[in-house]
């Protein structure tokens, strides 16, 4: 691990918490951010380390992140699947758009 990845996963986990607190609804708030950041336990890593041994591109790694993270926040958090889907490809699509600042 280097510090340019702890760097990486913690900017992402800040900003997708954040995301979701805003596109959560109220009584979801909590759960939401537990759940992002669990997500993100899971699906950043692996995502890393799929992107570095050059498993797959970068387009098809945020597809199968946007798609785990999607289950996550459908089924361990229990939202609606609109707004499960709007909450994955939102904090997706900004910690995506962010990997090309560097």
């Amino acid at each position: 691990m280097t510090s340019a990845w702890l760097i990486a996963f913690v900017t992402t986990i800040a900003v997708e918490a954040t995301i979701a607190a805003f596109v959560a609804p109220r009584p979801l708030r909590g759960p939401c951010i537990r759940d992002s950041v669990f997500a993100n336990f899971v699906t950043h890593p692996l995502a890393t380390w799929i992107w570095m041994n050059n498993l797959a591109s970068f387009a098809y790694i945020e597809l199968g992140v946007f798609i785990a993270e999607l289950l996550i926040f459908r089924y361990v958090t229990r939202l609606q699947w609109v707004r499960a889907a709007v909450l994955a490809f939102t904090c997706n699509a900004a910690t995506a758009a962010m990997s090309y600042l560097t």
